[in-house]
């Protein structure tokens, strides 16, 4: 038996023979011989033609990105291919962001028409409550009324009103209308109530109404306002997103990945990228929209805090939906001490001169006595209700806190983007059918400094980016203000959509009587001229002492004919002889 030996250096000759056969072999097995498929595949592009491809193949020397071996592209090739392939991404990349841009459009739209809706309901249910209840004499002033829902109308869309100061004004005028049709028989001039208006604080003809309802009309709507300028502005900051420009670099890296392949012959059975190589591309690609990350989180997480404040004691609707009956209350304790009222105000402001004495239409004269007002009751089968709204909200927002992060990975996701994670070896590289060895880049711009498949110039100047930065920053404190219950200042957004449906709402309850409120949620001292009241005394209700020849001021109509109770009545009724009985009474109604 023959017994061969080799040497060493045979040996190693032998070892790169080997390799060099097997390289030779792969490359010319992935040269063109024929671009018959090339042809048809790229005619099957939009826009493309066939008689833009060769016969036959050519050196691939004269291209820019696919200048590998023999090529079925030319240089015009190139650059349709590479045109195309930006078209393609900016379509796949839209269609990705897409549901989000939907998401944010229909939530701020939602919340927007049922805080709206909301509103316009309690201004509706306040005037048929109170055209009932006060008659004529409120139609005579329902202007003071719709004046107080136009502020809060016009708050919530943006304009710069002060809140404690609409309210304030609110009830100034209510006191004055109401001093001078209890005492019609004086003269007043407006210096003389405008004394009457500064001596409110001190006389507190309204309870703690006053002080209770600006407290919750001003926390709740700086949330409500605050959260629906938050989803606009999440919105336009995708909207914006979407036209970041992309890198010179990116756009070839788009077409290499893409058709590079097709260059070199695969024709219909292009290859796909490696699922590291694609992520690399994108990570070059999205390199700005990684760089929103951070900000983006920390914007839905306080999105999400001032939610879930709406969700509880900021409830906008446990406060609009009863506002009627609070005015009515506020109304009900003036009434109680409308003598005593009179006389101290007399006494601050000077005893006015009497009118000349008329004599009075009896068809005009009001017998109000001071009665309980209609309360609409609740529909049987409620619709959504803010606090159910708001968590459908906060549910879907959650799920985006890291959607600018994963948008590589759903991309590279897609089976005609990429191949499969397992497919090491059957994918294209950016040079073969091979293995894609570099390693895959973090997220953000600097992190793209050694990127092999995009470079990034980190000195070009970034300023749209900048800007949706700036804003998602802007709008982040803003809500962490909202959260506080502190001040916030309003916001331009791209439209007027800022800020439908119905359902249940608490309430006012007195402190400790088991509110809608958290305890163990403090909160600090709202910003603003908060006037402190004391709580109202425990006393026992005596009725007014009125002089009988003078109309009492606020009361049932007589002129209004309660409607017959009904299964679709919309109103609860109120026996005639239980509103006499409770006349004097200060009325808190829970809904």
């Amino acid at each position: 038996m023959a017994i061969v030996h080799f040497s060493l250096s045979s040996l190693k000759g032998l070892v790169l023979l080997y390799t060099f056969t097997i390289l030779t072999k792969l490359t010319s097995a992935q040269q063109p011989e024929s671009c018959n498929n090339v042809s048809k595949s790229y005619s099957s592009l939009n826009g493309m033609s066939r008689r833009d491809v060769p016969i036959t193949p050519l050196p691939g020397n004269h291209l820019k990105i696919c200048a590998v071996g023999k090529t079925c592209c030319t240089g015009d090739m190139e650059k349709k291919l590479k045109k195309h392939s930006n078209h393609e991404f900016d379509k796949l990349l839209d269609n990705q962001i897409s549901p989000l841009r939907q998401m944010f459009n229909a939530q701020t739209h939602k919340f927007n028409g049922f805080f709206k809706t909301k509103l316009e309901n309690a201004k509706s249910n306040l005037h048929t409550m109170f055209s009932g209840t006060y008659g004529v004499r409120y139609k005579q002033n329902s202007h003071v009324f719709f004046q107080l829902f136009t502020d809060l109308f016009n708050y919530y869309n943006g304009q710069d009103i002060n809140l404690l100061d609409s309210l304030d004004k609110f009830f100034s005028t209510l006191l004055q209308k109401m001093f001078e049709l209890l005492n019609e028989d004086y003269e007043f001039n407006p210096t003389y109530l405008n004394c009457v208006s500064e001596i409110m604080d001190n006389l507190k003809p309204f309870g703690d109404a006053p002080n209770k309802l600006s407290h919750q009309v001003k926390r709740a709507f700086i949330a409500a306002r605050t959260f629906t300028q938050g989803l606009a502005v999440g919105r336009g900051v995708i909207d914006d997103v979407t036209k970041f420009g992309k890198e010179g670099s990116c756009l070839s890296a788009l077409m290499k990945m893409r058709y590079c392949p097709m260059c070199q012959g695969q024709g219909h059975k292009i290859l796909k990228p490696c699922h590291n190589y694609c992520m690399n591309v994108m990570k070059g690609c999205l390199a700005l929209q990684a760089d929103l990350a951070t900000h983006w989180e920390k914007y839905l997480d306080s999105l999400l805090k001032v939610g879930d404040r709406l969700q509880g004691p900021f409830n906008f609707e446990s406060v609009v939906q009863p506002i009627g009956l609070k005015i009515s209350e506020a109304i009900m304790a003036f009434q109680e001490n409308s003598v005593a009222m009179t006389q101290k105000i007399f006494k601050g402001c000077g005893t006015p001169a009497r009118k000349g004495r008329k004599k009075r239409d009896a068809t005009k004269r009001q017998t109000f006595d001071g009665g309980l007002p209609i309360i609409p009751t609740a529909p049987k089968n409620r619709p959504i209700n803010l606090e159910q709204m708001v968590k459908e909200i906060r549910h879907k927002l959650k799920k985006q806190k890291a959607f600018w992060e994963e948008l590589p990975h759903m991309i590279c996701q897609k089976k005609n983007m990429a191949e499969d994670k397992k497919e090491i070896n059957k994918c294209w590289n950016g040079r073969a059918q091979a293995r894609y060895l570099p390693e895959v880049m973090k997220d953000g711009r600097l992190a793209q400094n050694n990127n092999p498949e995009v470079d990034i110039d980190l000195k070009k100047p970034t300023t749209n980016f900048d800007t949706q930065i700036l804003q998602l920053k802007l709008i982040t404190n803003k809500l962490e203000l909202a959260y506080n219950g502190l001040d916030v200042d309003s916001i331009d957004v791209a439209d007027g959509d800022v800020g439908s449906g119905s359902g249940s709402g608490s309430g006012w309850m007195d402190p400790g009587s088991g509110s809608n409120q958290n305890p163990d949620i403090s909160f600090p001292t709202p910003s603003g001229p908060v006037r402190t009241r004391r709580p109202p005394k425990n006393r026992t209700p005596q009725p007014p002492h009125r002089d009988r020849s003078t109309p009492p001021l606020w009361g049932p109509d007589p002129t209004y004919v309660v409607p017959k109770p009904t299964a679709s009545a919309p109103c609860t009724m109120v026996g005639n002889a239980f509103l006499v009985l409770l006349a004097t009474l200060t009325v808190r109604v829970v809904l």
